[in-house]
């Protein structure tokens, strides 16, 4: 048995024989890299989660929170949960945007979340300038508003994850070695390459 894509419990994984699929983590240390490139100057960010009974919202959310740990410029001063949803990004940017934490970096586990991000800065006046706005999933609609107030965005490559999945089978079909855990890497979208991703 071989599974792709959501990265199982530790008690799953030792049931399996493979996995194919990328990293949650690499996603979130992969927007912290952006900031850190883009953004030197720092500032204060909010983060928002998806539902936080799954893996990918836990790791993408942990994996920057750990990137931008050392790195004093940059303070993390408030996370929700959202959901995956645009309306609950949206509810909660506009929220953050009226309190007095002043942030003006919104990394988002998704993409819907992000879109809520935008609108939300649109609504209220905010520039695409004053603010820093990153997604996660490379959707049709993410890719629509990248360059337009959404930033950047990271890819999960389906056609490689399904092509290492059935080469990992086939390794197991005739006995050969292979790896258990295969990571098959994010892929960052910027507004000069989405045209690729459209």
């Amino acid at each position: 048995l071989n599974l792709i894509n959501a990265y199982p419990d530790e008690d799953i994984l030792e049931g399996i024989d493979g996995f194919v699929g990328t990293n949650s983590k690499e996603a979130g240390v992969m927007q912290g890299e952006w900031l850190v490139k883009n953004v030197p100057q720092g500032g204060n960010v909010g983060i928002m989660m998806g539902m936080l009974v799954h893996e990918a919202a836990q790791m993408r959310t942990k994996g920057i929170k750990e990137f931008l740990a050392d790195k004093p410029q940059f303070k993390i001063v408030h996370e929700a949960e959202g959901s995956w949803d645009r309306n609950k990004g949206l509810q909660i940017a506009e929220n953050w945007l009226q309190s007095d934490a002043k942030i003006n970096i919104f990394a988002c586990n998704h993409d819907e979340m992000a879109i809520g991000a935008v609108l939300a800065c649109r609504s209220m006046g905010v520039k695409d300038e004053d603010v820093y706005i990153l997604g996660v999933d490379g959707t049709s609609d993410g890719l629509e508003f990248l360059g337009s107030g959404l930033d950047m965005t990271l890819y999960q490559n389906p056609i490689v994850i399904g092509y290492e999945s059935v080469n990992q089978l086939y390794k197991m079909l005739t006995k050969q070695p292979y790896e258990k855990i295969q990571w098959v890497s994010h892929e960052l979208i910027l507004p000069d390459n989405k045209a690729d991703y459209q």
